[in-house]
């Protein structure tokens, strides 16, 4: 046997161990030195790629909603892991990132590098995956690493990467590879897999040549635990018996009804998880046919011309308006999927093309997509984040084969390697440029603005506007700007409406009453402008924008916290605790919102001891 990787760091009884294992035993003694050099080496240049990311901080894009402002990660006790597992954030049932949150919150408080790196760490332990799976798929060492190597560095990963949020993107990926890698495992010592098939000179990497002694019922219990774990991360776990279908096609299993049986298992474990999301995003109301169809066709396309063509990346892509053929982007993509459907024909026994092919569709088919008004995504660069596993593989594979067929051709050989390098450099580029793009929320909304801004619908441009004006707000600390005055010639600037506000604020405002013109009931850019008014003293303005904003969004409980603010503060008692109840009511259970009422409480009864209705309700909070 060759000298494994563990054997340059392990050595007696835990090296006759790990022996035992078939994923060292299986996978590693084809990685001697050399190749485990290579596969550093790839490791290392994924982390170049993405290492901007690390000096990024948080953006104003559900970081608050999933972290900053995230009652039940704080602190990390059994009540609180509970809430954990018995809640929603955003309507998506993600427990195993929101404890992932919690334990980083526990230990290093909100430092956006330590979360950052953790997303990046998780990003490298799934770029090596890769490169494994890869492998056990049949493709060479040098086509594996170039499999990994892409998926490692592909723009359109940037977003899974660079977005706290998205941790549920690369958690999810790492049960979910695991529990591929585990399947094919238990496919291979079970007996039920050829490794070296359809003249792949793989088939080295494929745990049935290592001899394990570890039964292969354990590798499959082990596959259905990390997609539960997968599940919990992500509800996007659903396609993996799907998946694992796929992987026995793939292999050649005879499908018999035991197959059938393993994978209806699976489901059973990861359904009831994964319906607590998708039942509260049900759409009951799609386009007629034809339209529906060709938003079906768009979205299933749009993720593959992106991927083989990176140009540029934003958070919101606009959909296809109008819905004909007459449109450009429609019928765009409805001769790419002709293209697609001849070359599955034209190349219909090459396994690994149909399998790439069939790995999106069943990694990322409830997410094509049959109407546009549902929400603000109809596509999204994360959506892609382990649908492209299948097509990373085969590219890496044309390329190795373009390399293999020039060999004694120096002039073809050497334009190939040098393709291949100008395609690895032209990705990382393009993701160092995506990754500082996700630096605060002033330079991903200007990116937004900036780079695709044209045909988007209203709905959307009021909410990258008012997304823009809540980050300038953020950036600038305006209450020790408004206790100064205006700065030296820059008085205050008459807005429309006779709105007189100091300078520095009013681009903010101004951004916000843009998005007003596109959407006049957008409760964010009312609350925004609630909330400068409130901070200018602009009191009856506050109040005004406020009350707009609850009768835009009932559950806006932070315009009732403000609400109950301006009523404290003008000495209207008992409209204070009304609306602060309903701040309450709003959010039950929150302890931060309880918290910052009695904040509030006490610093008016510090000036006011007499006021008995505030003292009762400061008594009651405190009790709770």
């Amino acid at each position: 046997m060759p000298e494994t990787v563990l054997g340059m760091f392990l050595s007696g009884p835990q090296a006759r161990f790990f022996a035992n294992l078939t994923f060292f035993s299986g996978m590693m003694p084809a990685l001697n030195k050399k190749h485990f050099f290579y596969f550093v080496a790839v490791l290392c240049w994924v982390f170049w790629a993405f290492a901007p990311t690390l000096q990024n901080g948080f953006v104003n894009y559900d970081d608050d909603a999933h972290l900053l402002q995230n009652p039940f990660i704080r602190p990390l006790d059994p009540d609180h892991v509970r809430l954990m597992f018995s809640t929603t954030v955003n309507k998506t049932y993600i427990p195993l990132s929101l404890l992932s949150f919690a334990w980083e919150h526990a230990l290093w408080g909100f430092h956006p590098f330590v979360y950052h790196s953790h997303n990046l760490l998780l990003h490298l332990l799934n770029t090596a995956l890769v490169i494994l799976i890869a492998r056990s798929l049949g493709l060479p060492r040098a086509a594996g690493l170039l499999a990994g190597l892409i998926f490692g560095v592909h723009p359109m990963h940037v977003e899974s990467v660079a977005w706290v949020t998205e941790r549920k993107d690369v958690l999810y990926a790492l049960f979910y590879l695991l529990s591929v890698f585990c399947y094919i495992t238990y496919l291979c010592l079970a007996g039920f897999a050829r490794c070296a098939r359809d003249g792949f000179p793989g088939g080295e990497g494929c745990p049935e040549r290592a001899g394990a002694r570890c039964p292969a019922w354990i590798w499959w219990g082990m596959a259905l635990v990390c997609g539960v774990l997968s599940a919990l991360s992500k509800p996007m776990a659903l396609s993996l018996p799907f998946i694992l279908l796929l992987l026995d096609w793939y292999f050649k299993r005879t499908f018999t009804a035991y197959v059938w049986i393993e994978k209806l298992v699976c489901g059973v474990l990861l359904f009831p998880i994964v319906w607590i999301t998708y039942s509260l995003h049900i759409r009951h109301a799609p386009l007629p046919f034809p339209e529906s169809a060709l938003i079906w066709v768009w979205c299933l396309t749009f993720h593959l011309k992106k991927f083989f063509y990176p140009d540029f990346f934003v958070v919101f892509y606009p959909p296809p308006f109008p819905v004909t053929l007459h449109n450009g982007a429609l019928l765009g993509g409805a001769l790419f999927f002709v293209l697609t459907i001849a070359a599955l024909i034209r190349f219909r026994r090459h396994r690994l093309f149909l399998f790439a092919f069939l790995w999106y569709v069943s990694s990322a088919f409830f997410l094509f997509r049959f109407d546009y008004g549902a929400d603000s995504h109809v596509v999204a660069d994360r959506f892609m984040y382990l649908p492209s596993l299948g097509f990373c593989c085969w590219a890496a594979w044309i390329i190795f084969r373009g390399y293999q067929a020039s060999r004694g051709k120096r002039i073809r050989r050497g334009l190939v390697l040098a393709g291949a390098v100008v395609m690895t450099l032209f990705l990382s580029a393009q993701t160092r440029k995506q990754a500082a793009v996700w630096k605060d929320g002033v330079t991903l909304w200007e990116h937004q603005i900036e780079t695709h801004w044209d045909g988007q619908p209203g709905l959307i441009q009021a909410l990258v506007l008012t997304k823009y004006a809540d980050a300038l707000a953020a950036q600038d600390d305006f209450s020790l700007f408004l206790k100064s005055g205006p700065a030296p010639g820059q008085g205050p600037l008459e807005q429309p409406g006779g709105l007189g506000v100091p300078g520095k604020m009013a681009r903010v405002v101004g951004y916000y009453q843009k998005a007003l013109k596109l959407r006049p009931h957008h409760a964010p850019a009312l609350f925004g402008l609630g909330r400068i008014f409130y901070q200018s003293g602009q009191i009856s303005l506050a109040e005004d924008y406020l009350q707009q904003t609850i009768r835009a969004d009932p559950t806006h409980f932070s315009a009732y916290f403000y609400l109950g603010k301006v009523y404290l503060g003008t000495g209207r008692i008992e409209n204070a605790v009304v609306a602060f109840r309903k701040a309450e009511d709003v959010h039950p259970g929150n302890q931060k919102v309880v918290n910052d009422i009695i904040k509030e409480y006490a610093l008016f009864l510090a000036s006011h001891p007499n006021a008995q209705t505030v003292a009762r309700e400061l008594k009651r909070l405190q009790s709770r």
